[in-house]
């Protein structure tokens, strides 16, 4: 049986989350063990999160992601991929943030690291934040073993277009 940790902002009533719901039921249980890690605290209510658990997913609460801790997220997903784990795949959906969980997973011996985009933008793109994009650009080229982009406008916002790794696009 091979494991998948699915890295995830919640399991909120948003479009992301909705999906990952929605795909809870068609995941082949007897093939693979699913886990969703999600960004929310241990007592945050998440939206589908019975729903899910009820499918066969396991969902793990890590931490928010507020200022203060975000910096500890690298720390904290890396221990869940070691406690949960050994994972044979991560698929991680949050924004930009992928690069940083594919470079983690990477360092937690995954050897199959997705990179999933949705967003295809971002607004008020201060200098700060247009170095942190090209940074988690290059994280994600270096360290996703595969991609999957919603649209292609999104895949080459994620991936960038001189830099661009291949993407397969599978349509919301």
């Amino acid at each position: 049986m091979r494991k998948v940790a699915i890295i995830l902002h919640g399991l909120g009533a948003n479009g992301i989350d909705t999906l990952y719901a929605n795909l809870s039921p068609y995941w082949d249980y007897s093939k693979y063990e699913i886990t969703y890690l999600i960004a929310v605290d241990k007592d945050s209510h998440q939206f589908w999160e019975e729903k899910v658990v009820v499918q066969g997913v396991r969902v793990i609460h890590l931490h928010d992601l507020d200022k203060r801790r975000l910096l500890k997220w690298p720390k904290t997903l890396l221990k869940a991929l070691k406690d949960y784990g050994p994972f044979d795949v991560v698929h991680s959906n949050m924004d930009m943030l992928n690069g940083i969980n594919v470079l983690i997973a990477k360092l937690a011996g995954v050897s199959v690291r997705i990179s999933h985009a949705h967003t295809s933008s971002s607004n008020n793109v201060t200098i700060k934040k247009k170095i942190y994009i090209s940074l988690m650009r290059l994280l994600m080229n270096t360290f996703s073993t595969n991609c999957i982009a919603c649209s292609d406008v999104a895949g080459q916002y994620f991936l960038g277009k001189t830099i661009m790794k291949r993407f397969i696009m599978v349509l919301n």
